[in-house]
């Protein structure tokens, strides 16, 4: 299989697509990429290196908490724990939007798409230089499956992110509660 086989394919499905296509594969590229980041921090509970070596959330946490000294108080835990919960939160706002962002994208090329059928049709040019009738068509479908295309693997992925997130926040408070009262012993 060489690589114009692959590549030639997908170039006529992004031209097929309209204007619309370009925008929608570059909206999946980053979601995707905003999924990987934050199912490594996830899943795996690393923490980019600022520094240092690679850590996990929870030891970082801990760490943090017990230096320079015990945990004083519950304002002095949260104000602590504040930036973990910010970790755990990243990339969760730029997910959410392009799961949103990307039927929509698609839903505008559907229109798009029908545009230039009824056009097509009004000129009675079922094949024309510019694809008529079968051309619109093709837009729209193309668009509308590319937006759900990045939509719906980002709503399930983006779900099972937010509930691995939320398990991490408990372990988070888990901790400064076991320090709290280790402080008060």
């Amino acid at each position: 299989m060489s690589l114009e086989s692959v590549i030639n394919p997908f170039a006529r499905i992004l031209s097929d697509g309209g204007a619309l296509m370009l925008p929608l594969v570059a909206s999946a590229a980053l979601l995707w990429g905003a999924m990987g980041a934050r199912a490594v921090l996830l899943w795996l509970g690393l923490v980019p290196p600022t520094g240092g070596p690679v850590r996990s959330v929870l030891s970082l946490a801990e760490e943090s908490l017990r230096t320079p000294s015990l945990v004083r108080d519950r304002d002095d835990l949260q104000a602590r724990l504040s930036p973990y919960r910010a970790l755990l939160k990243r990339h969760s706002l730029l997910i959410r939007s392009l799961v949103i962002v990307a039927p929509l994208g698609g839903l505008l090329g559907t229109v798009g798409g029908m545009i230039e059928t009824f056009r097509s049709l009004e000129q009675m040019a079922l094949f024309t230089q510019g694809g008529g009738v079968a051309g619109g068509i093709a837009q729209a479908l193309l668009t509308t499956q590319m937006g759900l295309a990045v939509a719906i693997p980002g709503i399930v992925l983006g779900r099972l992110m937010t509930r691995r997130a939320n398990h991490m926040n408990d372990q988070l408070n888990n901790l400064g509660e076991r320090l709290l009262e280790e402080a008060a012993a």
